[in-house]
């Protein structure tokens, strides 16, 4: 294959390898080098062709989500990236990258205006002169070459829409809805969004939410709150892209003012509210309130029921198990928590009496509760909240199914079995099958016959058994699942709703989702450019490398590719997770339960324990507080007398302290290893780590005096630090990255010796394991030692 075999002509240089993510070709061969430029973000960029991209354009218009940013760029070099683009654009597009940790104050930056303040101005976007790029004052970006048009961001979109333009096109398509009309919430993403009369309330935000919102019909357009109890805001750019664009208002409830500070700034025509979470409560006009509960990310909702002006639904959402004791204490008329916090709190539940609904976070363990009569909330399903204060009213919502409930008021169980056995037979996903466990469990509930209970529960979870509620996309767009509350119960209700025969939008472009039958056409079309173009960069890079896979520098190449894989994989594997700052949630997570909670489960149960168990008890309790201690101790890095970087730990009684990722230390057995083997870590050892860390998180390097006296440009508390391997620290105030590298590398060196005596231990025939062994070894590799070590092993094993 030849340059000109995908370079057919002009159009061909430009790549359109996600909604709003383009790549243009700016070589004339394989061999130049950076012959790419980049517009826009996409989450799953190859990491091939970043050291291939001369520059960055960024517009007005904030192209792709500005959160992906760290993923498109090498973000091991940050001062080798060179951006372009209007001056108050610029500035603000690289302080947003501060909420990830990105100092880019040190990159190359083309400032548009600088020399030529007109409407429109040009400017070469590339070293080789025949690209030229057109800046407009409406956003509209072109860029030329030898004369003709190869990139018009207003003619793309046009023809095909943007992230915004899909959100505002569901926004259109979901407004002659009323299924909201009432109180209840939809899990997206493993997190609620709460609704109360059209209005919505999104716990976090999804991280992919377009084919949801257009099943759902979700407005994005009435989402008016954001709760953001995490520190991790990765998912809420693309949202505010959409309220940027249309200048639309929202509140954001979170701790974190520097960073809102940072999204208000970049998305300056948007009208952005905000107010602390910790401090949370709304109180809405169409009665929905919020308040939140202290130290935690645990909220109480209350709904107001549309029939019925003056009843209330007051339930709390426990995200994290840190205040489950007090919650079940409080008057409630349902309990709503994930499935997470739920697993590592379940014994504080065997005695409540209130309905507890679980929300389905993806925790595989959830299968445990198959077969038991906790409601279970499935993503991608809306889900109504009603009380119903008469079983005659509960029973007269669930349509059909007259015969059974016949049999089930009179009790009638041969007649009852040959319905339940007739009707499993038919659709999978009628109503009438999948409302057969509700009615089932409506009636269990409200029953005083104890024989008739028992009999009841056996058919009830033989339902469970055979009925799987499971909703395929076309069933989530026609029907909603009430939650009945009624008696210190929950059932559910299917109830079908019209179909919108709305069209479908998609989040990830592949073969099988662009051919959905039911998707936008704009976005079908966009969607086969997209996989096709993504498949010719591919081709290209390929050649790219082939190219210079015989030269003398491959091998560098290779393994700084490989490191900056890694460092992105790094950064994904953090910013997938939720991350919060409060001190009671980290010390109850890490016990789990502690003796306070015991102690109440013990009573509330009126059981008579004896004094020796009562003694274990106590002993195991004790056991978790001081382990929780020791790790609050060792967890957080220590300060040196001779090496702060960050200030002095200032921390007062009783103020929060943040959920970390910290190294790992060696334990007194590795220290034995470490002596064994006479390793000493020599701190031009750690100078050295210590700068190779600072770099590969876009910091400057620093003479080894400052390094040792303190220094304010490398280390900030609540900043996340990735090591050269990839492993993750949360700074806190009296970290100092002397003594985090000093520990890492008596780690490496723990690990990378006990390699080296499994090595003695194997025989020298055995060169292929050998072989995988020193692999393994060079993983921890840093110090002169280690590199003669192995160079020294692999001459003895032939590798040389």
């Amino acid at each position: 294959m030849h340059l000109n075999d995908i370079i057919k002509t002009n159009s061909d240089r430009l790549f359109i390898v996600d909604t709003e993510c383009f790549i243009i070709f700016t070589g004339d061969s394989i061999n130049d080098e950076r012959p790419f430029i980049r517009i826009g973000t996409w989450y799953d960029l190859p990491v091939e062709i970043i050291p291939l991209v001369e520059n960055v354009i960024i517009s007005d218009r904030i192209l792709g989500n500005p959160s992906y940013e760290q993923f498109n760029i090498d973000v091991r070099h940050l001062e080798s990236n060179r951006y372009i683009g209007g001056e108050s654009i610029l500035k603000r597009f690289l302080e947003y990258q501060r909420i990830f940790g990105l100092d880019l104050t040190n990159v190359s930056v083309v400032n548009i205006e600088k020399d030529i303040p007109e409407l429109s101005s040009q400017k070469n976007v590339s070293d080789r002169d025949q690209f030229i790029g057109i800046f407009y004052t409406d956003g509209n970006i072109k860029i030329d070459h030898g004369g003709k048009n190869i990139f018009d961001l207003n003619a793309i979109n046009r023809e095909s829409l943007d992230n915004a333009g899909i959100l505002n096109m569901i926004s259109t398509n979901s407004k002659n809805t009323d299924r909201y009309k009432g109180a209840g919430l939809v899990i997206i993403d493993n997190n609620p969004i709460f609704y109360q009369n059209g209005y919505f309330t999104s716990y976090q935000f999804p991280d992919k939410c377009l084919h949801d919102f257009s099943v759902l019909q979700v407005d994005p357009n009435y989402i008016r709150e954001l709760l953001l109890p995490s520190q991790n805001l990765i998912n809420i750019s693309g949202f505010m892209k959409f309220k940027n664009q249309r200048g639309g208002k929202i509140k954001l409830l979170s701790d974190n003012y520097e960073q809102i500070e940072l999204i208000k700034k970049l998305f300056k025509n948007s009208t952005v509210a905000d107010e602390k979470f910790s401090s949370l409560h709304i109180n809405t006009s169409e009665g929905l309130k919020i308040n939140s509960y202290q130290n935690s990310p645990n909220i109480r909702i209350y709904f107001k029921q549309t029939e019925i002006k003056e009843v209330e639904i007051s339930i709390p959402f426990i995200k994290s198990p840190v205040d489950t004791a007090k919650i079940l204490k409080e008057k409630s008329d349902a309990v709503l928590i994930t499935y997470t916090a739920y697993e590592e709190s379940a014994l504080l539940f065997k005695s409540t009496e209130v309905p507890v609904i679980v929300i389905d976070d993806g925790n595989p363990n959830i299968r445990k509760l198959s077969e038991s009569d906790k409601i279970v909330l499935k993503a991608g399903v809306q889900y109504d909240l009603k009380k119903y204060h008469s079983f005659k009213d509960l029973i007269s919502e669930f349509d059909g199914l007259e015969e059974i409930k016949n049999s089930l008021e009179n009790f009638d169980r041969e007649k009852l079995d040959i319905l339940i056995s007739s009707l499993l037979t038919g659709d999978k996903e009628s109503p009438e099958m999948l409302n057969l466990p509700g009615l089932l469990k409506a009636y269990m509930h409200n029953t005083t016959d104890r024989k008739k209970f028992s009999a009841l529960k056996e058919i009830y979870q033989d339902s469970l058994r055979q009925i799987i509620f499971n909703p395929s996309s076309e069933l989530k767009s026609s029907i909603k699942v009430i939650l009945a509350l009624h008696n210190n119960s929950c059932c559910t209700i299917i109830k079908q709703i019209p179909d919108p025969a709305a069209e479908r939008f998609i989040d990830d472009y592949n073969v099988s989702s662009v051919e959905e039958a039911t998707l936008n056409l704009e976005q079908q079309r966009l969607g086969r450019r997209i996989i096709e173009d993504r498949e010719r960069l591919m081709k290209l890079l390929g050649m790219f490398y082939k190219e210079i896979k015989e030269t003398p520098s491959f091998n560098k190449i290779e393994k700084e590719m490989s490191l900056l894989k890694n460092e992105i994989s790094a950064r994904k594997d953090i910013y997938n997770n939720e991350f919060y700052s409060f001190s009671e949630l980290r010390k109850r997570v890490s016990r789990r339960i502690f003796n306070a909670d015991i102690k109440e489960i013990l009573q509330n149960r009126k059981i008579t324990i004896p004094a020796a168990v009562i003694i274990l008890i106590l002993l195991f309790s004790l056991f978790f507080l001081i382990q929780n201690r020791s790790s609050e101790t060792t967890g957080v890095i220590q300060a040196s007398d001779s090496s702060g970087i960050a200030g002095p730990s200032e921390q007062k009684p009783g103020e929060d302290k943040k959920i970390i990722f910290t190294v790992k230390r060696v334990d007194e057995q590795e220290k034995q290893l470490l002596q064994k083997h006479k390793v000493k870590i020599n701190e031009s050892d750690i100078y050295r780590y210590s700068n190779d860390v600072a770099v590969k998180n876009g910091y400057e390097k620093i003479s080894y005096e400052g390094l040792k006296s303190k220094n304010p440009h490398w280390i900030y508390p609540d900043n996340i630090f990735i090591m050269l391997d990839g492993e993750k620290v949360t700074v806190q105030k009296g970290d100092t990255l002397w003594d985090l590298c000093r520990a890492k590398l008596e780690k490496m060196n723990a690990d990378f010796y006990k390699i080296i005596d499994e090595i003695e231990k194997t025989n020298i025939s055995e060169k292929n394991k050998i072989s995988g062994l020193l692999a393994e070894a060079e993983k921890f590799s840093y110090i002169k030692q280690q590199f003669q070590i192995i160079n020294s092993y692999k001459k003895r094993n032939g590798n040389e």
